[in-house]
């Protein structure tokens, strides 16, 4: 497809939250899709991060602003909301905000990234939010599926403040809503069902997910974690590093994903025809509803590793397969009609 053509060359600056790999492994996927579709009206993208618990490398991006922003602070598996409060740095995040030069950006977006939307806030500039999160943002979502919907909503706002959106969704139900983004690796690649599962647990100590696991011997797992720094098999499991190229490789070959709610990894899986089993992180709104949603399509939700769920998982077929429509020029073509103008 041509790109295409313009007179004038706008400079983008992309915030990207950095609590968890699905921002970024989305946000690099649309990164590469505005240079694609709209190379020739772009003279920069700028890459804001904050947060600092996503193991992906970011270094094929053009990275300029780098905050601590808001930390979320796990404890046994699932949010502190006290520990979290008590992280928080008001006036550390206020500078970081006011630090941020916007003079020079004509399009700002933000991935659920707060310290671009805060900044933009307090200069009046116009921001586009890009994110699973701002589905709690319509009047359409269904409340049944949506526990403790204006405590969300609420959230959404105050973390995120931006003046229009983009939200991805399992579902669309409005204007605003969009498929989940599928990179080309699993869009352009076979998908196989192999006879192994993979494992992807973030919050659980690899240790323990190793013991855990073993307790299955007639099972074959991969388990990726942020505890490992090399490649190995242990019996009848194989530990890899958190790497995206590691990682898609076996997800495509993959008998099923054993993961926890975040929207990225299920979409894939739900794209890719997997067998899926979801253990939300405890207190995170989002992944609560995102289990809500797909337990619905009849994906297995477990509320912990738990033996008796696992081996009813491992016996039954748990496949739900969703074959989302491809829609990269009509999320670029909005994130370039932003304006990040000064509001009047």
């Amino acid at each position: 497809m041509k790109k295409s053509q313009t007179h004038s060359q706008k400079k983008v600056l992309y915030g990207i939250q950095c609590t968890g790999n699905g921002h970024i492994t989305r946000s690099r996927e649309i990164i590469d899709m505005l240079h694609k579709y709209y190379g020739n009206q772009i003279s920069q993208i700028d890459v804001c991060l904050s947060g600092d618990l996503s193991q992906i490398d970011t270094g094929d991006l053009n990275v300029v602003y780098r905050f601590p922003g808001l930390k979320l602070a796990m404890i046994d598996g699932k949010i502190s909301i006290w520990e979290t409060l008590k992280s928080l740095r008001p006036i550390e995040f206020i500078r970081s905000a006011l630090s941020l030069d916007l003079n020079q950006y004509e399009v700002i977006v933000s991935d659920f990234e707060p310290v671009t939307c805060w900044a933009s806030l307090l200069r009046r500039r116009h921001t586009l939010g890009i994110s699973n999160q701002y589905k709690f943002l319509s009047r359409k979502i269904l409340k049944s599926l949506s526990p403790n919907l204006l405590f969300n909503r609420s959230v959404t706002k105050i973390v995120c403040p931006v003046d229009d959106y983009i939200s991805f969704d399992y579902l669309k139900e409005g204007d605003r809503d969009f498929f989940p983004i599928i990179g080309d690796v699993f869009r352009r690649s076979r998908s196989e069902q192999g006879e192994y599962y993979l494992v992807y647990l973030n919050t659980y100590p690899l240790d323990d997910l190793i013991k855990f696991f073993e307790l299955f011997p007639h099972q074959k797992f991969h388990i990726f974690s942020k505890d490992c720094t090399a490649s190995y098999e242990y019996e009848n499991l194989q530990v890899h590093p958190i790497d995206k190229g590691i990682f898609a490789k076996e997800m495509l070959r993959c008998a099923g994903v054993i993961t926890h709610g975040g929207f990225q990894t299920t979409a894939e899986s739900l794209y890719l025809g997997k067998k899926l089993a979801v253990i939300p992180i405890k207190r995170q709104i989002e992944q609560i509803y995102n289990a809500k949603v797909l337990s619905k399509f009849g994906v297995k939700i477990l509320n912990d590793l738990e033996v008796s769920s696992l081996n009813d998982f491992f016996s039954n077929d748990y496949r739900v397969k969703l074959n989302y429509q491809e829609e990269s020029l009509r999320i670029c073509n909005k994130i370039m009609n932003s304006n990040g103008k000064e509001k009047g």
